[in-house]
């Protein structure tokens, strides 16, 4: 199923523009245009939007409160742009109110509209169309599908980028109606269970976190994996690696946590990248284009590798293409303590992770080892698994944060393991060289008492 991702600037610019009454008397009926890319050379996954195409009002053909079309002079001139632009055709349109209802459903002649579309873009590249409707609260639903060249109309799912982002879910699929989530629909609802199963999480780094924390989100329900790591399975590896057996060592990493998690999940999409995080973000090629594309394909990113320049360098390029990401490290406090750092990260919309010292630009940027040594630690192992629930609800939160839950008060804790406690974490400097952002006066503040807590 494909996903249209829009970034916060985009949403607003569209929602604006379908809202606009500019040339007309009373509400009417909008349409906008985008142009965008498929993450994936097989014309599935993530559609990112790169260009907004707005309508003028001389430009319509038919403007009215519950139907709108296009000039054929202004359509050709979008197809034209689409074609010349050699990626993918997004019409986002809008349904005011009637009377005190919603219109929450494509209607007959937008199957009509959309059919002939999907048909005038032809086959060569993807089609897509997305509704915002008008709720009674002043609030919009939004809807999405694909318009294919036969005329097939296939249900997508639309996220836009905020701070937490929200995901617009399509209706639940058959997988999400199993008995496994029975639970989490009677105490949460559906629509908590469509946006993980919604979400493309990417995992840079599948040792011992890494890997935890992937199954921990299989385990909540995330719908899609992105792993990224190039090692192999050493016999030390084996008590941090769950589901890895003696007869395992030798094998990339990637290829056992692929393996077990699709033979748990069938309906699970793993997508895997066996390559050096470092090496491929350090070049000037087609290697370091991809990877980004990957990264950029995701809709958050989880950096949990055992040094800082494997974590800083994709730092920067999300910093850059502004995707959410999520930090956690482990760490050891003299003989007698453990702790992780876990932090959540809008660019764009608060501080990176340099800003908050936990990863450190200097050692980062060295490419040396910078090797973080709480990764011996003796029973890392069961700790591993606390910091990785810890992670799998960071991306909850950050997805479907519930009541109460506020990330513009708590973005980042550092949560004690030997000794229970939480430490919320603030930016403790002016000013930041890795995202270029001032956050205002340095300090650290303790906010949850030293005998235990929840950072959720």
């Amino acid at each position: 199923m494909n996903r249209i991702h829009l970034t916060r600037p985009q949403a607003v610019e569209i929602v604006e523009a379908l809202r606009s009454r500019e040339g007309a008397a009373g509400t009417v009926e909008n349409q906008i245009y985008a142009l965008g890319r498929l993450s994936r050379p097989d014309g599935s996954g993530v559609v990112r939007v790169d260009r907004i195409i707005p309508i003028r009002p001389n430009q319509y053909g038919k403007r009215e409160s519950y139907g709108v079309a296009l000039k054929p002079d202004a359509l050709a001139g979008l197809v034209a742009a689409t074609r010349e632009h050699g990626g993918v055709f997004v019409k986002f349109h809008y349904h005011p109110m009637f009377g005190n209802s919603p219109i929450n459903h494509f209607s007959g002649s937008d199957d009509l509209a959309d059919k002939q579309l999907g048909e005038l873009i032809g086959a060569d590249q993807a089609c897509f169309s997305v509704l915002m409707a008008e709720q009674p609260h002043g609030d919009y639903r939004f809807f999405a599908r694909r318009a294919h060249p036969d005329g097939r109309l296939e249900p997508c799912s639309l996220m836009e980028l905020r701070a937490p982002f929200r995901v617009h879910a399509p209706e639940a699929t058959e997988r999400l109606r199993s008995e496994r989530f029975t639970r989490a629909k009677l105490d949460f609802g559906e629509g908590i269970v469509n946006t993980l199963w919604s979400l493309h999480v990417g995992i840079i780094g599948c040792g011992g976190l890494g890997w935890r924390a992937a199954c921990a989100l299989a385990d909540s329900g995330v719908g899609s994996l992105c792993l990224i790591e190039y090692d192999k399975i050493e016999e030390g590896n084996l008590p941090r690696l769950p589901s890895a057996f003696p007869d395992d060592v030798g094998k990339f990493k990637l290829d056992v946590l692929a393996t077990y998690l699709t033979r748990r999940y069938s309906d699970l999409a793993v997508e895997t990248h066996r390559l050096n995080i470092i090496d491929a973000l350090d070049r000037v090629d087609r290697v370091r284009t991809e990877t980004v594309n990957v990264l950029k394909s995701c809709d958050v990113v989880l950096l949990v590798t055992d040094d800082h320049p494997s974590r800083y360098t994709p730092l920067l390029v999300c910093e850059d293409n502004l995707i959410p990401y999520i930090h956690c490290g482990m760490h050891p406090v003299g003989r007698d303590n453990m702790f992780c750092d876990v932090s959540i990260h809008v660019p764009g919309e608060g501080p990176c992770a340099c800003c908050m010292r936990l990863i450190d630009e200097n050692e980062g940027s060295r490419r040396g080892e910078a090797y973080i040594k709480g990764a011996r630690f003796p029973n890392v192992a069961a700790w591993n698994a606390v910091a990785a629930g810890y992670v799998a609800n960071a991306v909850r939160m950050l997805a479907v944060p519930l009541e109460g839950e506020r990330l513009d008060r708590q973005r980042a804790w550092r949560i004690g393991l030997s000794s229970p406690s939480v430490e919320v974490l603030r930016p403790y400097r002016q000013a930041c060289d890795a995202c270029s952002k001032p956050h205002g006066e340095a300090h650290l503040v303790t906010t949850a008492p030293k005998s235990g807590g929840n950072v959720a």
